[in-house]
């Protein structure tokens, strides 16, 4: 189901936490289970299969509804099928797995094909000086996993463990060990592999490569980094003597840019995109069909960072460059790149909705919506999922800007798509369907509709709970999100002790998930242990609530180190709420200091705008002036 997130990942519209999106006919007491599995998702019209194609196993696409698929990625697998025709079955059983949307699996099909050939590559070089290796390079040429499998054991094992001579014959093993494992889909277990390849030979940029990503899927950020960074650095990195060469740098620095930017190193990770994105750049010059998409989702990438770290004017170039690029490709090959396009949209509409810019964002929405439709019409189970996402972008823009019963409305015709399609295609429409009924529960709470608000969040909670067991990895936070959503409910209905489980409940997931991607958990884990810290200062214990405060405010304190516009504000009210903790316990001096720095904070965000912030300065004056009146202390010199 990691594919399908991919797909449905541009559902860009979002509260604090969740995605403003998926779906609205009134539930019924106890919903009905899907008839079609969740672990399966449609094709919709598109039929993919390989077949034998005048003598040659090639993929083919049959079907009106075959979108959003490069034509490079086919030529590519198709290249690939050219020389290893005997692994067709097995591309085959990929497709038909269809534990993802098309896109993705044909994405990762490419990959996987990469990796079979890069194998191949490494032991036909061994093979002609050493039999054992070229039995294997021979197993592998027919297909055949499980004997290669066996045969590298076979060799690791021949293999003296000490004799420095043989280092290069050791390393060079491991590493293939470790891309058997992962063309067997293990890829836990190629992780010992790579490091011992690494250990044995660090100078190898491959052996670098392959171990940084295998620490990064283990959440070993910090290391992963390390070893990126090593290996840039090594002096081979940087002579890119072919179009393969350049090709792999531009993606190590890319994926040094994600790794930075989940570390909380923005400015490293701008550097390191950029780098990657010059890279591809001049790529693209030579050979715009299999560049250019690169570019253009470099500069997307690049647009989310500038966005998140308040860049706006740079983060609206970055996604306009690539919606022009997009565009561009769309005009010579609308199939393949006309979903691009609404996925730049998208995300234009989401930064102006965020910065509270309606009618800038209105028209991005409308036209990805308006795309969305017509691909639907090609492919209605696939790409309906995607005009349901439009719709609660829409909707989401719609409740910002008090438009409630548009709103609603809008959440309602998503969600009528929803309960109508998820019958047939359950592992496409019960993830956004949970989506739907969470956002209208976010739209019930906020208009003072709490048992209609808790009412879906419970219908969208049972979803989730029952997606985590299929996919942990990829729902785990949605549920959590929900988890979240309910406790701020009950919190609102008086029902504290509910609202304590829940909101502890989702700190500790948060801050478990925060090892993965700081960039994207840590906010939610600041807001969480300070919505905590709320309800325990005002039903006890004290000292867990101000434990949640400090825990709240180093967090947001880091944060506004690189972003200082979106976090200082959290970084004042959370000072208030523990300066307010404080001087109830007659901890003046403490207060003082709080309310201090809460109020120098509050009155620089006042002074650049103060229709937001002149109130929260009152706020602050006022609750301080309570403090002397109901302790009696004075206010110290």
């Amino acid at each position: 189901m990691k594919g399908q997130a991919v797909s449905l990942r541009f559902l860009l519209c979002s509260t604090l936490f969740l995605p403003f999106a998926a779906c609205s006919r009134k539930p019924s007491q106890a919903p009905e289970e899907p008839a079609v599995h969740l672990g399966q998702v449609s094709y919709g019209t598109c039929d993919p299969r390989v077949e034998n194609v005048q003598g040659r196993m090639a993929l083919r696409l049959d079907g009106t509804g075959c979108l959003g698929i490069e034509p490079a990625a086919i030529d590519s697998i198709n290249s690939f099928l050219a020389t290893f025709p005997k692994t067709s079955g097995r591309i085959q059983g990929l497709i038909d797995r269809r534990d993802a949307d098309l896109t993705e699996t044909i994405s990762n099909i490419e990959r996987w094909t990469n990796r079979y050939a890069n194998l191949s590559r490494h032991l036909e070089d061994r093979a002609s000086d050493d039999m054992p290796t070229k039995k294997t390079a021979d197993f592998l040429r027919d297909g055949d996993l499980d004997e290669v499998a066996k045969q590298l054991d076979n060799l690791l094992l021949q293999t003296p463990a000490k004799q420095t001579a043989k280092e290069d014959e050791m390393a060079r093993n491991y590493y293939s060990r470790g891309e058997a494992y992962e063309l067997q889909f293990q890829t836990s277990s190629a992780l010992p592999f790579y490091e011992k390849a690494y250990y044995l030979h660090p100078d190898v940029l491959e052996y670098r490569s392959s171990y940084a990503t295998g620490l990064s899927w283990q959440n070993k950020l910090e290391e992963a980094v390390h070893v990126y960074e090593q290996v840039l650095k090594a002096p081979t990195a940087r002579r890119l003597v072919s179009p393969s060469d350049q090709r792999n740098l531009a993606m190590n620095l890319a994926n040094l840019g994600d790794l930075y930017k989940k570390i909380l190193l923005p400015n490293d990770s701008e550097k390191a995109y950029r780098e990657s994105l010059s890279v591809y750049r001049s790529l693209a010059r030579t050979s715009p069909g299999t560049y250019k998409t690169y570019v253009s989702k470099t500069l997307t990438e690049l647009g989310d960072l500038y966005f998140d770290v308040s860049k706006i004017s740079i983060a609206i170039r970055s996604y306009q460059e690539a919606l022009a690029m997009n565009r561009d490709m769309a005009g010579a090959d609308p199939d393949a790149f006309q979903p691009a396009v609404a996925q730049t949209l998208t995300s234009l509409g989401k930064l102006y909705s965020n910065l509270g810019q309606p009618n800038s964002a209105l028209g991005p929405y409308q036209e990805s919506l308006s795309i969305e439709r017509k691909l639907a019409t090609a492919n209605p189970p696939v790409y309906q999922a995607h005009v349901v996402d439009g719709l609660n972008n829409l909707a989401v823009l719609y409740s910002r800007t008090m438009r409630i019963g548009e709103a609603e409305t809008t959440l309602q015709e998503a969600q009528a798509i929803c309960r109508d399609r998820t019958k047939d295609d359950a592992g496409t429409y019960q993830p956004v369907l949970a989506m739907t009924l969470h956002n209208l529960g976010r739209l019930y709470f906020e208009t003072n509709r709490p048992k209609a608000a808790e009412k879906a969040y419970q219908e969208a909670l049972s979803i989730r709970q029952r997606l985590v067991r299929i996919w942990p990895a990829l729902y785990r936070p949605k549920l959590i999100d929900t988890t979240f959503s309910l406790a701020e409910l009950y919190a609102g209905t008086k029902r504290a002790n509910e609202a304590e489980k829940n909101f502890a409940a989702a700190s500790v997931a948060y801050e478990e998930l925060s090892k993965s991607d700081r960039s994207l958990y840590q906010p939610r884990l600041a807001a969480t242990l300070a919505k905590l810290g709320v309800l325990r200062d005002e039903t006890g214990p004290t000292i867990e609530a101000e434990k949640d405060f400090q825990q709240a405010l180093a967090l947001y304190r880091q944060m506004a180190d690189f972003n200082p516009t979106m976090y200082q504000p959290e970084v004042a009210r959370t000072l208030n709420s523990l300066a307010n903790l404080y001087a109830k316990s007659h901890r003046v001096q403490e207060a003082e200091q709080a309310f201090r720095e809460a109020l120098v904070i509050r009155w620089g965000l006042a002074k650049v705008n103060p229709g937001v912030y002149q109130e929260d300065v009152s706020t602050t004056l006022h609750d301080w002036a309570t403090m002397y009146k109901e302790t009696g202390a004075q206010p110290s010199q």
